[in-house]
């Protein structure tokens, strides 16, 4: 109090959440190290994979090699997640419209190509292990934005009750689609390449000195197909780390010309996609980023380095330029690591970045669900408290991912042992 006035002691500026305040909150010193590293990790993967499948897909459209697109797409997209990032939200949630209303589209009309081509699915559940790994990146992943789009919402019970429901509707949605996607390709493209005698058998139809017999034989063979002759196939593609529709324009451009403005549709989806992925995931990386900065800024052992970058820059706060330095660092690693291994898509996605993500949703984020009631934190009030019966759940989902996380240790020990 002074001269009659009262003054208050300025509240300090609430910070939106991000996944390492949440680690620094409800995780133990050690633990929250641990799982920031594991975020990062995924981050980096996960960017890795679509750097690979954004570059095929656009050198597909563009018929280039994809080695050269891989600079462009990454550096462009970027700069525009960490500098311009203000103006790229509304452009990044027009093009999510556009994604979702595409995808929507391309199911429909390829599973109606799948229909009319019919081509026969064999199943064998020996080989369920990689797209079990998959899907758990396609599930799991979305926690890791979460957190940025809350931040769009306030923190009262209809709007955090309505941001729950969208988040399971857009998850239900796209577990729905992503399986009839998958149908419609089976339909398509051949799930492992001709037989060598097939094709061997067909090409001995040239004018060499030949019983006729042998000739009369060859010549009734029904020709050989696109699909054949070129080895396309979706284990080819696996092998070689391409995304599968690259073979899936390719037999529709070929076998079935009529449907030629299907191929188009199906490469400018991916194209549109991979892109918004690719900002989507990044810009959650770098959400964490200024979230770990933020953090860690009036640390002690962070504060000796503030003075580097306030002479970098007039217009831009140290904070700041720390910040998107970071960011440029990690995208940095995930360039290299992408021009180093062209054809490792597969082996990305399918290896480290869901064991990483399963790492994350299997143990760390059992663990905050499980502290946040208990403690000092049970007494709180929040927006919406997640139903009973709803919270025990959790039991099954890191029992799902820890499985998972366990399957994907022993599976690469078992591969590299053979």
């Amino acid at each position: 109090m002074l001269a009659g006035h009262v003054i208050l002691p300025k509240r300090p500026e609430i910070r939106s959440p991000d996944l390492h305040m949440l680690g620094t909150m409800f995780l133990t010193c050690g633990v929250q190290q641990a799982f920031d590293l594991i975020v990062f990790l995924h981050f980096i993967s996960i960017l890795i994979s679509y750097a690979l499948a954004g570059s095929e897909a656009y050198a597909q459209m563009f018929g280039v090699p994809h080695f050269y697109v891989i600079p462009g797409f990454v550096w462009i997209l970027t700069f525009a997640v960490v500098f311009i990032q203000t103006l790229m939200q509304p452009v990044i949630s027009l093009f999510t419209l556009v994604k979702g209303s595409l995808l929507i589209a391309t199911v429909v009309v390829t599973f109606f190509v799948g229909a009319e081509v019919s081509l026969a699915i064999r199943n064998d559940f020996n080989y369920i292990g990689a797209p079990f790994l998959m899907g758990t990146v396609a599930l799991g992943g979305v926690v890791n934005v979460m957190p940025m789009l809350y931040q769009k919402i306030s923190p009262v019970t209809t709007q955090v009750k309505h941001f729950r429901g969208a988040v399971v509707a857009g998850i239900s949605t796209c577990t729905v689609l992503n399986i009839l996607w998958c149908w419609a390709v089976l339909h398509i493209v051949p799930q492992l390449p001709c037989s060598s005698m097939s094709i061997v058998g067909n090409t001995t139809a040239s004018p060499t000195v030949t019983p006729v017999s042998v000739v009369t034989t060859v010549s009734t063979l029904p020709p050989v197909s696109p699909a054949c002759s070129q080895n396309l196939s979706l284990e080819r593609s696996a092998d070689n780390g391409e995304i599968a529709t690259l073979p899936l324009t390719e037999i529709i451009q070929t076998m079935h010309p009529e449907f030629s403005w299907v191929a188009i549709l199906v490469q400018l989806f991916i194209m549109i996609s991979i892109t918004v992925s690719y900002l989507t995931l990044g810009s959650a990386m770098h959400h964490t980023v200024v979230g770990w900065v933020e953090g860690s800024w009036n640390e002690p052992g962070f504060c000796r380095y503030a003075p580097i970058f306030e002479g970098i820059s007039k217009c831009c706060t140290p904070k700041c330029i720390c910040q998107s330095l970071i960011s440029l660092f990690i995208f940095a690693i995930v360039f290299t690591v992408a021009m180093l291994d062209p054809q490792g898509f597969v082996q990305i996605l399918d290896r480290g970045t869901s064991l990483f993500i399963n790492l994350e949703c299997g143990v760390f984020i059992f663990l905050m669900v499980r502290n946040a009631r208990s403690g000092n934190f049970s007494s709180l009030d929040i927006p919406l408290e997640t139903p009973w019966l709803l919270y025990h759940l959790h039991w099954l989902v890191a029992l799902y991912f820890t499985f998972a996380v366990g399957y994907d240790i022993v599976d690469s020990i078992y591969i590299t042992a053979t």
